[in-house]
């Protein structure tokens, strides 16, 4: 299982070379990503693609005040992330 850290790395480093995969990451998030790592993303999992430029800089909090069911939620739903699809 790949860390959530690992799967960005991943992404930013092939967004960085390749413009194709980059305009699909953008138009097809979800189709994207599951091509990508080989995965079934849940369909109500939102995926927003933001691109930073120089009058534009996007800062991504985590979230801090889950439940404990909410965690363990969300750690399912990342777990899949190098789940044969």
């Amino acid at each position: 299982m790949i860390s959530r850290q690992e799967a960005e790395r991943r992404i930013f480093d092939r967004a960085a070379r390749d413009p194709v995969f980059r305009h699909s990451l953008k138009i097809a998030p979800h189709a994207t990503l599951e091509a990508m790592f080989g995965v079934d993303l849940p369909p109500d999992l939102e995926i927003e693609i933001l691109q930073d430029n120089p009058q534009r800089v996007h800062i991504v909090l985590p979230e801090n005040d889950m439940t404990d069911d909410a965690l363990k939620a969300l750690a399912a739903r990342m777990s899949g992330w190098n789940q044969p699809g």
